[in-house]
C-alpha cells in the first residue's frame, strides 16, 4: 500500500511592503491658522470669565435697582418737657408769647366755643388749671393751644401739659417767673419746638430716603447695558474659533481630495 502524502498548501508570499506616507507638509496658511486659532482659544476663555462675571455682577445691580422703594416709618413720639428744666430756666424771664394763658380772650360766647371744642379733654384741662392756679380766662387759651396742635400729638400735649403741672404743684417753685402762667407758656413753648424738631428730622429722613431710592434706580439702565455688552461679547468670541476651526476643516478636505 503506498502512503499518499500529506498535502502541504504552498506558502503565500508576504504582501510587499508600501513606503510610510510621508504627512503633507504644512503650509503657511494653516500655520496662521493654527496659531489664530490657539490665541482665540485662549482669549475665548478669559472671556467667557470675564463675560459670566459682568453678567452676574450687572445682574446683582439691575436685583438692587429694582428693590422696593425706602419706606420711612411714622412720625415718632417726643419726650414731653420736664419739670426740671423749667425749674433750671424759669429764674431767666420767659420770651414773650403770642398768648398767655393767664390772660382773657375778651369774648364769653368765644370762650364757651373753645371750651365746649375741648370737652374731650375737659378733665386733664381742669387738672392743670387747678395745679397751676390759672385764672378761668386761661382755659380758653389752653384750649386754642390744644386744637392746633396735630391729631397725632393732643393726647400726649394734654397728658404731658397735666403731669407737669401736677408736678409743678408737688415742687411749688418760688420766684416772680416761675409761677403757674409762666410753667404753662414754657411747657407750650418746649412742646412746639420738639415738634418742629421732629418734624424737620421726618423731612430730611424723607428727603434721603427719596434720594436713596433715585440713586438706585439710576443704575437699572447700566446694568442692562452691561448685561448686553457682556452677552454679545460672550456670542461673538464663542463663535471666533468655532469659524476658524471650519476654516481648518474645510481646508483638510481639500488636501485629502
Amino acid at each position: 500500500t503506498v502512503a499518499s502524502e500529506s498535502f502541504v498548501p504552498p506558502r503565500s508570499s508576504p504582501p510587499p511592503l508600501r513606503a510610510r506616507a510621508e504627512p503633507a507638509p504644512v503650509g503657511v496658511a494653516d500655520r496662521v491658522l493654527r496659531g489664530a486659532f490657539r490665541f482665540a482659544r485662549v482669549i475665548c476663555v478669559l472671556l467667557i470669565v470675564l463675560s459670566a462675571l459682568t453678567v452676574i455682577l450687572n445682574v446683582g445691580l439691575g436685583a438692587y435697582a429694582l428693590l422696593p422703594a425706602s419706606s420711612v416709618g411714622p412720625v415718632a413720639a417726643i419726650s414731653t418737657p420736664n419739670i426740671v428744666a423749667f425749674l433750671v430756666e424759669c429764674a431767666v424771664p420767659p420770651q414773650s408769647a403770642d398768648e398767655n394763658p393767664s390772660t382773657s380772650n375778651g369774648r364769653a360766647t368765644a370762650t364757651r366755643i373753645e371750651i365746649d371744642e375741648c370737652s374731650e379733654y375737659a378733665t386733664e384741662l381742669d387738672e392743670v388749671m387747678s395745679a397751676l392756679a390759672l385764672q378761668d380766662s386761661a382755659r380758653a387759651v389752653l384750649c386754642r393751644r390744644v386744637r392746633l396742635m396735630p391729631d397725632d400729638d393732643r393726647d400726649q400735649f394734654v397728658r404731658g401739659l397735666r403731669d407737669f403741672a401736677l408736678a409743678f404743684r408737688a415742687r411749688n417753685p418760688k420766684g416772680e417767673d416761675c409761677d403757674g402762667a409762666s410753667a404753662a407758656n414754657w411747657f407750650i413753648s418746649e412742646f412746639i419746638k420738639l415738634l418742629e424738631a421732629r418734624d424737620k428730622q421726618h423731612a430730611a429722613d424723607q428727603s434721603s430716603a427719596r434720594f436713596s431710592d433715585a440713586s438706585r434706580r439710576a443704575l437699572l439702565m447700566p446694568a442692562l447695558i452691561g448685561v448686553g455688552c457682556a452677552i454679545l461679547g460672550l456670542l461673538v468670541f464663542l463663535a471666533l474659533p468655532l469659524l476658524i476651526q471650519i476654516e481648518r476643516n474645510t481646508r483638510a478636505e481639500l488636501v485629502l481630495d
